[in-house]
């Protein structure tokens, strides 16, 4: 009943507030003026901040744009092109607004100048934070959708491409403007924090990345973090090595008090973007609003920290709602991560009772006595391919445990290798996706399939039928 709850639950979002809010008058809608907090930055010709300031605002969205209509207005600029652009579900999307198709060539043109002006800022805010050590730490996404019964129908992996950098540029600006300035007029609050990793953790990752051929220095500093993350990057097992690099980072969290955040390696950081979608961001959202009114009043600098009239937290009541903000954001997190798990298992259930075997291509990420495990490269998911499917010979795991080489042919399968696998078997109570290897002329029948993995078969530690992991969140 439970998987069954979880499975309704993984097809639909549930807001954080009421859905007349959430979609209603606290979401941008085209068109519409809505009321805001905003941070506005005057930037110098360099993309440097020059000046900055508060305000509560009215705004209205002139166009309202998918990430990937963002980046085609940032690099095509034939407006006929943009105007045949397939437009975004409406089955996925309450309110898409108006088609680009609908736009006149002024409308296009100011709309294209626009986002590359703002984009040339945002490299170069970019640029300058990776210089001062900031990690590129983000991850390749899986977005599921699903039918009008709420079953898995198509997987599409998002990548962090130039018009998610664009975006998120000026919300770490914003994030960290408001946490400084909050911090200075000694307001109770509740600040993001990142701990340094555990030193002996990244000495086993650096152990990992000097097998596998990745030669690099000491990670407890932080440049070679930094080379050793470019150099992941145009690895074969990028994603796999990438979860594994997240896995040795403490879990970031909500503090009542400022300090360094490791993966930006920045001093003062909150979370102030998302007030309808995250909770301690309408935290600090209360916390900003009171500090507008001193502002006015002129008092903004020299607010009492313990409190004082008005003031919506104590510096009690802002450390407990820290604590509750990350005990429940690890829930959600989980809870996410589960809801992928199993749309996974959906989806690929539904490809192995299809009329035609579907190929998919994979990587080599780890060998074992039994067989190999594998990440497909379009959907990130992870699976197994057992010993006993390869038929053609017997293979054994080499010496120095990277490869399985069949004794007769010699023929190998080694950790970093491309291959294209079929859905074997699906099992929805162990969440496990067993795969084949795929030939046109192999045949599958129930008296093929490999022995039942027991309990205590150990699985590779990222061998989950699991994506979008994070770790972390900034």
């Amino acid at each position: 009943l439970w998987c069954l709850a979880f499975e309704q639950f993984a097809s639909h979002v549930i807001p954080v507030l009421p859905q007349p809010l959430s979609n209603g008058i606290c979401s941008l809608v085209e068109g519409k003026d809505r009321l805001a907090k905003s941070v506005l930055f005057t930037f110098s010709s360099r993309g440097r901040v020059v000046a900055t300031d508060y305000a509560e605002s009215v705004i209205r969205s002139r166009k309202r744009l998918t990430y990937g209509q963002a980046l085609v207005l940032m690099s095509e600029s034939d407006n006929d092109k943009i105007r045949k652009l397939p437009a975004p579900s409406t089955r996925h999307r309450e309110s898409t607004g108006r088609s680009l198709a609908q736009l006149s060539n002024a409308e296009l043109d100011s709309l294209r100048n626009q986002i590359r002006q703002l984009w040339k800022i945002a490299r170069r805010l970019r640029t300058r934070r990776m210089s001062k050590g900031s990690l590129e730490l983000n991850m390749p996404e899986v977005k599921i959708y699903v039918d009008e019964e709420g079953c898995a129908e198509r997987i599409e992996r998002v990548l962090s491409d130039e018009s998610h950098q664009l975006v998120e540029e000026y919300m770490l600006a914003a994030n960290e403007s408001i946490a400084r300035s909050l911090h200075l007029a000694r307001l109770p609050m509740i600040y993001r924090a990142h701990d340094k990793p555990d030193p002996a953790r990244l000495d086993e990752f650096r152990d990992l990345l000097v097998h596998l051929g990745i030669e690099i220095g000491d990670l407890t500093v932080r440049r070679e973090v930094v080379r050793a993350l470019a150099q992941i990057s145009s690895h074969l097992q990028s994603h796999a090595l990438r979860v594994e690099f997240l896995r040795t980072l403490a879990q970031a969290c909500y503090r009542a008090i400022s300090g360094r955040h490791y993966g930006l390696n920045t001093t003062h950081y909150t979370h102030f973007t998302s007030p309808i979608r995250r909770y301690s961001d309408l935290v600090v959202h209360r916390i900003f609003e009171h500090y507008l009114r001193l502002k006015k009043d002129g008092t903004a600098k020299t607010a009492a920290g313990s409190g004082g009239r008005g003031v919506p937290y104590s510096k009690t009541q802002a450390g407990n709602l820290a604590q509750q903000l990350s005990r429940t954001e690890r829930n959600s997190v989980d809870a996410e991560r589960d809801s992928v798990k199993l749309k996974l298992l959906e989806y690929f259930e539904r490809e192995l009772e299809g009329p035609t075997k579907k190929r998919f291509d994979a990587i080599i990420t780890e060998v074992r006595n039994h067989g190999m495990f594998i990440e497909l490269i379009e959907s990130m998911a992870y699976g197994f391919i057992h010993l006993s499917t390869l038929k053609d010979d017997l293979f054994t795991v080499s010496g120095d445990r990277t490869a399985l080489i069949g004794r007769r042919s010699k023929v190998s399968y080694h950790i970093g290798q491309m291959i294209s696998v079929e859905v074997y078997r699906i099992d929805r109570y162990k969440r496990q996706i067993d795969f084949t290897l795929a030939t046109s002329e192999k045949k599958h029948s129930p008296s093929q399939a490999p022995p039942e993995r027991g309990k205590n078969d150990r699985r590779h530690r990222s061998g989950k039928t699991a994506s979008k992991i994070h770790t972390i969140k900034n």
